[in-house]
């Protein structure tokens, strides 16, 4: 005698984030700081279809830099689900060396944009609390001849725990088409050449 059961405890079908995107975008905020529309590193133009808490937005009639996620009910549209700033880094003459520091990092990855508008990066710094208190930590980056340096000032700041950042650079400040990116991190020098 055969006996068989089947236990169904998934069900299939669209759930809310089923179909959800992310992507790297200039978000444009509008006089009342919401962000009505996106550009997409893919070169999309998306409007906002609604209403979405964007607390990150501090500024009226601004463009940022941002990471979105969210789902497209129809093209040209997009429901925003989450949404975080991604800090551009302004690019600095390699005078200021002198002033700055290479503290190391967990360098994750780093990118062009489709776009061709921003060199993306993606790393952990090690971050902490002491006394419950937080210390704010420093980055920039450097420019001098056909390398790119990374910057980054611990400041004192515990090293407890890693929190992955993404940072954009925008590529117009970089003035060579093809340029070395140089991070710091806990095994050594990290170098990659990239070609706008």
């Amino acid at each position: 005698m055969l006996a068989a059961c089947t236990n169904e405890s998934y069900e299939t079908g669209n759930g809310t984030y089923s179909n959800l995107i992310g992507d790297f975008v200039v978000a444009h905020a509008t006089g009342e700081k919401q962000v009505d529309y996106v550009l997409t590193d893919d070169g999309d133009s998306l409007r906002i279809t609604n209403s979405f808490q964007f607390n990150q937005v501090q500024k009226a009639d601004t463009f940022y830099r941002a990471q979105l996620y969210y789902n497209k009910p129809e093209e040209g549209k997009a429901e925003a689900v989450a949404f975080a700033i991604v800090p551009t880094l302004p690019v600095y003459p390699q005078e200021r060396v002198d002033t700055m520091k290479t503290d190391p990092v967990r360098f994750e990855s780093a990118w062009i944009s489709k776009s061709g508008r921003y060199l993306n990066i993606g790393l952990y710094i090690m971050t902490g609390t002491n006394d419950g208190k937080t210390t704010s930590q420093t980055i920039a980056t450097t420019w001098l001849a056909d390398t790119l340096t990374f910057y980054h000032a611990q400041n004192g700041a515990p090293e407890y725990y890693s929190t992955k950042v993404y940072l954009s650079v925008p590529l117009a400040n970089i003035p060579k088409k093809s340029f070395i990116l140089r991070i710091n991190t806990y095994n050594g020098w990290v170098e990659r050449r990239f070609t706008k």
